[in-house]
């Protein structure tokens, strides 16, 4: 209806409608005249057939604070997105397709499982320094297979994205 909706930073919305949260027209949790969804903001995905992050989602480095997997259904990601907190995966994969989900250096996962992880391209920033490690909880839509790395050294700050592919790879007929 009419009216304006602002979800500020440091808030937590919860999201049951399989559409998300929409930037505008009649679709989606929240459905008012002008809705703003701030940078810096948590957001539970908890429905219980499968969801959409829908665009109303914030893009940008960093503007999710923290992002909640709890459907079985499982939920897909509408594009680009990036967290400066964590990921917790409670119940349900998160399907990325084409869209990349990014994490900060200081971001953590939670929950991961061989039952909740991520499909797709999920991409972690590192910071300089010794002993870092980090799993990646990736898989196909019927495969959990997560990348550990453990004790790098990261001499110039950046980030490694990774995915998977859930048949043979196309070059393994010129594999050594």
């Amino acid at each position: 209806g009419a009216g304006a909706f602002t979800l500020n930073a440091g808030a937590t919305l919860g999201i049951a409608s399989t559409a998300g949260i929409t930037s505008s027209g009649a679709s989606g949790n929240i459905q008012t005249t002008t809705r703003t969804f701030t940078s810096g903001a948590n957001y539970i995905y908890n429905g219980s057939s499968s969801q959409d992050t829908g665009s109303g989602l914030p893009t940008g480095a960093g503007a999710i604070a923290s992002l909640t997997i709890n459907n079985g259904s499982g939920v897909t990601l509408t594009g680009d997105a990036s967290l400066s907190g964590n990921l917790t995966l409670t119940s349900g994969k998160l399907t990325t397709g084409a869209n990349t989900l990014s994490l900060a250096s200081a971001s953590t996962i939670s929950g991961a499982s061989s039952s909740y992880y991520v499909v797709g391209n999920l991409l972690k920033a590192f910071g300089t320094g010794a002993g870092q490690s980090f799993t990646y909880p990736i898989g196909s839509s019927t495969v959990y297979a997560p990348v550990a790395l453990a004790s790098m050294t990261v001499s110039v700050a950046g980030s490694l994205k990774v995915s998977t592919t859930s048949s043979d790879h196309p070059n393994i007929g010129t594999a050594g």
